[in-house]
């Protein structure tokens, strides 16, 4: 029973072998290199995109409530000693986003709908507002709306 165990070893095993090769370990890590190098940089791409499709979606979200904010405000009409209206910033849960607003009355002419600005101290109830989000000192949004005077 001993003698036919060893036999179907041997022959499992293929011969008198009992372990394996060099060779044969270098071949698997390089195959695995191979691998390894190929996978790294799908790994690095998609967690950078995801970083940035996330930083993406929380400035337009920010957006959304700064401009809702800016509608509910009441209007803030440019004089002039202060031709450029500044409205209140939503606060920011998170310190490493930033919104900055720019708003400044414009013209708008009736038959064009071309619009430009106004000279200081002018303001015929319409403004054009800016909102721009910063994350770690970088531009990731910025939005143009109008606000008018009702």
């Amino acid at each position: 029973m001993l003698r036919r165990i060893r036999r179907i070893r041997r022959e499992i095993l293929g011969g008198n072998q009992h372990g394996s090769t060099f060779v044969e370990v270098l071949v698997a890590l390089v195959v695995l290199g191979v691998i390894a190098a190929g996978v790294g940089p799908t790994i690095l791409f998609n967690v950078r995109t995801t970083f940035e499709v996330k930083e993406q979606t929380i400035a337009e979200y920010l957006t959304r409530n700064q401009i809702e904010y800016l509608k509910a405000s009441s209007y803030i009409a440019g004089n002039a000693t202060n031709p450029y209206p500044s409205y209140a910033v939503v606060p920011v849960p998170d310190s490493t986003y930033q919104i900055s607003l720019a708003a400044q009355p414009i013209r708008v002419d009736p038959d064009t709908l071309a619009h430009g600005p106004l000279g200081p101290g002018e303001d015929e109830g319409i403004q054009e507002i800016e909102v721009e989000i910063r994350h770690v000192d970088k531009v990731v949004l910025t939005t143009e709306f109008y606000k008018v005077e009702r």
